[in-house]
């Protein structure tokens, strides 16, 4: 514990933010879309996301999966199975590694997500005379369509600020 530093940014709150709209209209077509971009936080897996069978009635999340283990879980003479997380175990006296934070756990997260597509067209006046209505339009809209970002492992949303991945977003 004596040579720990701080890693990462100090907060999870983005330090650069911005955004993209595009409007376009051709006869009678509309085209609206909403792009955000975040970058400049740090996401730290814990508890549940680095610690199996902490909470959820036992469940384990899926990226923990990927861990190293044993050939037999039964027999700890086995050989062990490479995987890309820590194994998942219990220490007595709490000397895993797992707990202690570092800079596996730690992602500097820069997000991309398309909020809004919204594809419309509005209808003539000609053909809405006829039946006596102003002004009509039809509509296709779709909202998070998709999001590029780097914690994807851990299944999270990169906008939510929690960090045992429990939070709805």
């Amino acid at each position: 514990g004596y040579d720990e530093r701080p890693i990462g940014y100090s907060t999870n709150l983005p330090f650069i933010n911005g955004g993209l709209n595009f409007v376009a209209t051709w006869k009678g077509f509309d085209l609206a879309l909403d792009f955000s971009l975040a970058s400049g936080y740090s996401f730290t897996a814990e508890n549940e996301l680095s610690r199996a069978f902490r909470a959820n009635g036992g469940n384990i999340a899926e990226h923990l999966r990927d861990a190293w283990h044993r050939e037999d879980p039964y027999d700890l003479n086995s050989e062990w199975i490479s995987g890309y997380f820590p194994p998942n175990r219990f220490n007595q006296g709490g000397l895993s590694s797992v707990n202690k934070r570092s800079d596996f756990w730690l992602s500097n997260v820069t997000a991309f997500r398309a909020r809004t597509f919204q594809l419309g067209y509005t209808l003539p006046a000609s053909i809405l005379e006829r039946v006596k209505v102003k002004q009509a339009r039809v509509y296709f809209n779709g909202y998070n369509l998709f999001s590029l970002h780097n914690v994807k492992r851990y299944n999270v949303d990169p906008e939510v600020g929690d960090t045992n991945g429990l939070q709805y977003p």
